[in-house]
């Protein structure tokens, strides 16, 4: 049987035939590399099948992608349109986890191991539950009406706006308004304004003086 064994990160073609051969093969290579391995029929001369590696470094970013866009869902509903669930939120951004659940489920399969993930491994931190995690909410970001019980604190000196290039000539007209959310989103740090302005496209950076707007009222 004929191989192309190449590196790690390419692939191995073999042609039909030599499927048993094939499985052990590659149960070798994923033993002695530490790999999984993904196959899929392609198309074209031959009927060849490839198989793709995939390291468990790949897998492991793979799933935090799939637990990212998961999470995109309940920001969502939890922010901007809570009847998209049908579900109503309290006067404090307040919803019930298991009609959350059941109005994702809806749609796509969700379950509450699921929620607790996006929940425990958001790098924004944008969700909360109660005590005994009957009942979740957003932390902010909101543009529908909800208290969220932000605590009244001194601001740092200087915090930063991201945004988008295109946004810049009304916020020189203008200044920063929070347009259909109910605050301005501020970081505090300039990298992270960065990453924010990138979802805009290309990033600029607002230094705001925000020790000083505070005493001055």
């Amino acid at each position: 049987m004929k191989k192309y064994w190449r590196t790690i990160h390419e692939y191995l073609v073999l042609k039909r035939g030599y499927r048993s051969h094939l499985s052990r093969n590659l149960d070798q290579l994923s033993r002695k590399n530490g790999i999984s391995l993904q196959n899929r029929v392609c198309a074209g001369a031959g009927n060849a099948v490839e198989w793709d590696p995939v390291t468990q470094e790949e897998k492991k970013k793979d799933a935090r992608d799939r637990t990212e866009q998961s999470g995109e869902v309940p920001a969502l509903i939890l922010r901007h349109k809570p009847e998209a669930a049908g579900i109503t939120l309290d006067e404090h951004g307040w919803a019930d986890t298991q009609q959350l659940i059941a109005g994702i489920a809806a749609e796509r399969p969700f379950t509450m191991e699921m929620l607790e993930e996006i929940v425990r491994t958001d790098s924004k931190q944008r969700y909360a539950f109660n005590a005994d995690r009957s009942r979740i909410r957003a932390n902010q970001g909101h543009s529908v009406a909800v208290d969220v019980e932000l605590q009244e604190l001194p601001p740092p000196e200087t915090l930063f706006h991201g945004t988008g290039e295109k946004y810049t000539a009304s916020i020189d007209r203008e200044g920063l308004r929070p347009k259909e959310r109910l605050y301005v989103h501020l970081s505090s740090d300039a990298e992270t304004a960065v990453t924010v302005g990138r979802r805009h496209g290309q990033p600029v950076v607002y230094t705001v003086a925000a020790g000083q707007m505070a005493r001055d009222g």
